[in-house]
């Protein structure tokens, strides 16, 4: 959580590559889909030992109400996902006065 309206999803993918990822929203949530291109797959039978493995993979997030995913981007191996939450003014708490009634003058004799 960044402030009160703005959040950043982190998610990890060391070795993909943006054409391998696609980020989506339905329903309410947010789905991270990692596939791999059949020039990565056959890039890996050329490999004794790889440290790192790319294993297609799937995450889903449930966002909050009225979430949007504003930008998303990929920097050396963590994806980044902007969230906005925008609260209708009508869903927003609202403080209420409480009055009280004038106290009476005490007249002393």
């Amino acid at each position: 959580k960044r402030d009160a309206n703005n959040y950043l999803l982190t998610v990890s993918v060391p070795g993909w590559k943006e054409e391998e990822l696609e980020i989506e929203t339905v329903g309410g949530n947010l789905n991270i889909t990692g596939k791999h291109t059949e020039e990565t797959v056959e890039d890996q039978t050329h490999w004794i030992y790889r440290g790192i493995r790319k294993a297609d993979f799937q995450l889903s997030f449930s966002l909050p109400e009225h979430a949007k995913v504003n930008n998303a981007k990929l920097e050396q191996g963590l994806l980044l996902v902007e969230i906005y939450q925008e609260i209708p003014e009508s869903e927003k708490p609202k403080k209420i006065a409480i009055e009280s009634k004038p106290k009476a003058i005490e007249h002393k004799s």
